[in-house]
């Protein structure tokens, strides 16, 4: 028992005298999966923007939630709304009367979320 505890204190103090001479460090090597594009798309996901005076603005509004949802859901690669697939709106009116002559809308938008290509690395 003796013989290993001093092989062991043997070994701590050459690590210690390595790193205290400078000597180089090999870097861990990571290995990775390749990137199947079959995984590139996510399920579809639906969900309703607030309201907004104008369609257009109320479509604006569906398209931040939608990508603070992919966010949550997916990760940052895929909140992109350009690289979604499939995307529709259904847009109508939220507000059951006019607020001093002012309509609202609002906006649900379906869409697929998708990650970007990959590029080269430089």
């Amino acid at each position: 028992m003796r013989q290993h505890e001093r092989a062991a204190e043997l070994r701590q103090e050459r690590r210690e005298e390595r790193w205290r001479a400078g000597a180089v460090r090999r870097a861990r090597v990571i290995r990775t999966a390749p990137i199947v594009d079959a995984d590139k798309c996510r399920p579809q996901l639906a969900v309703v923007g607030d309201q907004y005076a104008s369609e257009s603005g109320a479509q604006g509004e569906a398209d931040k939630a939608w990508m603070q949802t992919a966010r949550w859901q997916w990760g940052e690669r895929y909140m992109a709304r350009e690289h979604a697939v499939d995307a529709t709106y259904e847009c109508g009116r939220s507000s059951v009367g006019s607020v001093v002559g002012q309509v609202f809308y609002r906006c649900r938008l379906t869409a697929k979320p998708c990650r970007p290509e990959a590029s080269p690395g430089k």
